[in-house]
């Protein structure tokens, strides 16, 4: 049975960015420091250490997700805030779908910092 070359292409595409997505998984550790639920318990704002291997710097992140599933481990579709280096991080609810992350770092080792994610309201604040 011949395979046709669409077929072949469009099966090789596939791999490549199933391999792609799971590379992150195979290649990252994320160790969770601690898990914030929510007050009604909807949300929970998780927070890891990303370690990606000797030559890329850790990590630190502030997930959020709903509580009846865990972050997503393979993308960084859950991730809210995002800054390189291991520092301390204090998300506090401060209603059912308000978050503020009080954070201490240098404002140039941000990477990511999300206002909204989906229902949920995200502020910052400078750790005293």
């Amino acid at each position: 049975m011949k395979t046709s070359p669409w077929k072949c292409r469009v099966l090789a595409t596939l791999s490549v960015l199933l391999w792609g997505g799971a590379c992150r998984s195979l290649v990252c550790d994320d160790e969770v420091i601690a898990k914030w639920p929510s007050p009604d318990r909807t949300y929970t704002a998780t927070v890891v250490t990303r370690a990606c291997g000797a030559t890329e710097p850790d990590f630190t992140v502030v997930m959020v997700h709903r509580t009846a599933k865990d972050y997503d481990r393979n993308g960084d579709r859950d991730d809210v805030f995002v800054t390189i280096g291991r520092i301390d991080v204090e998300p506090t609810w401060t209603g059912q779908s308000t978050l503020l992350v009080k954070i201490k770092t240098a404002e140039g080792s941000v990477r990511k910092r999300v206002t909204r994610l989906g229902d949920v309201d995200i502020s910052y604040a400078e750790m005293q």
